[in-house]
């Protein structure tokens, strides 16, 4: 159940100055009572004939006491009452995601093989290079997209083995289907055979499984006969337990880091809902941020940490007031510094999970300028952070390309020649020039 301190809520700047504009409209005493009878706020006398009640969630907390015309602030108050409500389910929701994010990236933590099935695969093949006598050493993985095994990871003779396998077809693909391992000494002679599938005179074949579903398959093969024995078998046995835990286990990080992602992208959603005129501004701001990066170059780490920063850069606007934030018309001064701070309750939201902290640069200064004239630390130049002055490139763009209430969008063209108009000035020239290229090339 949602709760509203009402004596708090009259307490707030906002409200006690719509209380007392009302007072003067009505021109008639009233009160303001909590549902212990003490009285909160009065204008004049603060007793009346009529009570009119104040709730939240259906429960009484309250009721505005005096005559029968102040009905009409009763219902203001309900509505102040209403809107802290929603703030507050909102802020509960945000934490709510947050702490997700942070179970999700401890659990992911104490994954033992937190490394992509590639990687895993790799490891695998070359750990088999103690059996010697083969010319490659495979590990193929089913994939559910077009039901065929595919090599994820090889040693030995490029080729010597197929980089696709059709469950059921030639010997790899009947070991695959059978769930049992095999050696085939007389690859030719056997009748599934297949010399465009199997490729070898001697193979030995493991599926990797899981709860007796096979996912994949080690492959040995030899170019000349040769003659494996039951001990190479059982050592690939081994081999093959331990690679069927840590391949399970990179799918478990790989399932856990995209629901990760699409929680993050979830709750910067939930934060963008709030202001209808920046519908999908977050998705095309990372979308024009990882078009710079794989301009740039980036690690897959950085890219990452980039991509993170771009969903979640906005996520400071969570405290600035709806007031504020929804204003149709042009901010004031003392506004537009409250806008600001969004840049640092964004620091303070995401600084306090571990996992997410190399993400707080880019989130705290994408309003610096390359000239030091930005907020919040007038950071200038290259003091700025790659991945805030990717950010700022990619937010002003979609800014300007966005129609407000108070301004018109500007045209692709006209929001790239103001790009280039404050490279050097508000923003990186390099990345100015970077984005230019790469909008014209691939994202107009």
């Amino acid at each position: 159940m949602m709760t509203v301190s009402l004596q708090r809520l009259l307490k707030k700047t906002g409200v006690a100055t719509a209380l007392g504009h009302l007072s003067q409209v009505f021109e008639t005493p009233f009160g303001v009572y909590d549902e212990h009878g003490r009285l909160l706020f009065s204008a004049g006398r603060a007793d009346g004939p009529a009570r009119f009640p104040l709730k939240c969630d259906n429960r009484a907390i309250g009721w505005v006491a005096g005559p029968e015309s102040v009905s009409a602030v009763a219902a203001v108050v309900n509505q102040f009452i209403g809107f802290e409500g929603e703030k507050k389910a909102l802020g509960r929701e945000t934490l709510s995601k947050y702490a997700e994010i942070n179970m999700l990236y401890d659990a992911a933590e104490k994954i033992s093989a937190c490394l992509t099935a590639r990687e895993v695969g790799r490891l695998i093949a070359a750990e088999t290079a103690g059996l010697g006598h083969f010319d490659q050493a495979a590990v193929t993985l089913f994939e559910e997209d077009d039901g065929r095994l595919r090599m994820v990871a090889s040693t030995g003779r490029e080729q010597a083995a197929p980089r696709f396998i059709q469950p059921g077809e030639g010997i790899f693909g009947d070991i695959f289907s059978s769930g049992q391992a095999e050696i085939v000494n007389d690859a030719p002679a056997d009748p599934r055979y297949r010399w465009d599938l199997d490729r070898a005179q001697s193979l030995i074949a493991m599926p990797l499984k899981t709860k007796s579903r096979p996912f994949g398959l080690i492959c040995l093969t030899s170019q000349s006969p040769c003659f494996y024995t039951s001990e190479d078998l059982k050592i690939l046995q081994t081999l093959s337990s331990q690679a069927a835990v840590a391949l399970e286990n990179a799918r478990l990080y790989n399932d856990l880091h995209d629901t990760f992602l699409a929680t993050v992208n979830t709750l910067a959603e939930t934060i963008e809902v709030r202001d209808n005129y920046t519908g999908s501004h977050t998705k095309r701001v990372r979308t024009y941020s990882l078009a710079i990066a794989r301009e740039l170059h980036l690690s897959d780490t950085d890219t990452e940490m980039l991509e993170l920063a771009a969903v979640l850069h906005d996520v400071g606007k969570i405290g600035v007031p709806d007031g504020i934030l929804l204003k149709s018309g042009e901010l004031s001064l003392d506004e537009f510094n409250t806008i600001k701070k969004h840049t640092l309750i964004g620091e303070e939201i995401l600084g306090g999970i571990k996992q997410l902290r190399l993400v707080v640069p880019g989130v705290k200064h994408h309003h610096e300028r390359y000239d030091g004239q930005g907020y919040p630390d007038g950071k200038q130049g290259e003091e700025i952070e790659l991945s805030a002055r990717i950010i700022a490139v990619a937010d002003s763009f979609d800014a300007m390309r966005t129609a407000r209430p108070y301004r018109g969008a500007l045209s692709v063209e006209d929001a790239l020649s103001e790009l280039s108009s404050h490279a050097g000035t508000q923003f990186d020239p390099n990345i100015v020039d970077i984005f230019l290229r790469v909008f014209r090339n691939e994202l107009r």
